[in-house]
């Protein structure tokens, strides 16, 4: 499962999308990226030039292709509603949300396919915390966006393990939106409130080789597996009036997302090209190849992530699979 991304995955995008359709699609594709690692198949796809060639492949060679980043799955979100963005890239819980509000509507969302699987880490600069039970109330713990980011939502699920389900939230009151670029420069000086980190590589990496922090948990552990940090999706009204564009993002990502895998020398200069990380090309490099990090389409630990959010109230209903959240086209990954 943590091998390379699946080749029928990227096979079947290849072929979507192909045949004569009844009407046009619209002339540009707006994508909004996350910056950092976890959108790196992203940060490829756009140096290459893939998605453009995936479009000239469709048939539709003249589209243009706009890059937008923003950082926090709600701004994200709020992105993709006002019809600012075509296609958007946030975590599991932001998907999660985001589906389970528009569902029956107009504006209705479901995932396109996964993008990156990384693990995240609890770091802190204070030697006395050893577990969640060691924090008191002053202790604060620096996450994108509160309550609903994956990040979050790995704090409230150990909280869940460690002091039972009704006390799931007992962390949140300690967590604080803080994008990950701040949180980190805090983390290691010891300066301001911040006493942790819920930090992915190459910030978790950073962090632990300054000798200051020392690392807590991973939210692989806390799972139970793999799970995504970043999945694109869009609405239905998009995929249903521009299937063209729709199939060459698709095929776009897992041929960025291939790439990553059998080239990461490449792969972790392009990054550093787009991406301003105090790390050498060789530790971006390091990092592409660590197998716990998945460049894969495959959706990894959804169905237990969601049904965890639906026991603490920030999802309305349970998924009975990750299909539910996902539409069609990606059904035949081995997703979880």
């Amino acid at each position: 499962m943590l091998g390379k991304p699946s080749l029928a995955v990227a096979a079947a995008a290849l072929l979507l999308g192909v045949a004569p359709q009844a009407h046009a699609d619209q002339p540009h594709l707006r994508i909004v990226k996350t910056p950092g690692f976890s959108a790196m198949p992203l940060h490829v796809m756009e140096r290459q030039k893939f998605l453009e060639r995936q479009l000239a492949k469709a048939g539709v060679p003249d589209t243009k292709v706009e890059w937008t980043r923003i950082s926090g799955g709600a701004l994200v979100n709020d992105a993709l509603l006002a019809g600012n963005v075509d296609v958007a890239v946030g975590g599991i819980g932001p998907l999660a949300t985001i589906v389970g509000r528009t569902a029956g509507t107009p504006v209705e969302v479901k995932g396109i396919a996964a993008v990156v699987s990384q693990p995240i880490y609890l770091n802190c600069n204070d030697p006395r915390i050893k577990s969640l039970a060691d924090l008191g109330e002053k202790d604060r713990i620096a996450v994108p966006a509160v309550k609903v980011s994956i990040q979050a939502v790995v704090l409230q699920m150990e909280a869940a393990r460690r002091f039972g389900e009704k006390d799931a939230h007992r962390i949140d009151r300690n967590t604080v939106s803080i994008p990950s670029a701040d949180a980190i420069a805090q983390i290691v000086s010891g300066a301001g409130a911040l006493t942790c980190h819920m930090a992915a590589d190459p910030h978790h990496t950073t962090e632990v080789k300054s000798g200051k922090v020392h690392t807590v948990l991973d939210s692989y552990g806390v799972v139970g597996s793999p799970h995504n940090i970043s999945v694109a999706y869009t609405t239905k009204r998009f995929r249903e009036g521009n299937p063209k564009l729709y199939a060459a993002f698709l095929a776009a990502l897992a041929e960025a997302q291939a790439f990553i895998t059998a080239d990461p020398k490449t792969s972790a200069a392009i990054y550093l090209e787009m991406n301003a990380e105090k790390m050498s090309a060789d530790e971006i490099e390091a990092l592409i190849r660590d197998k716990k990090n998945i460049f894969s389409s495959v959706p990894y630990g959804t169905e237990r992530i969601v049904n965890f959010m639906h026991k603490t109230g920030a999802m309305q209903k349970p998924i009975g699979s990750w299909k539910d959240l996902y539409f069609p086209d990606i059904h035949g990954a081995a997703g979880n």
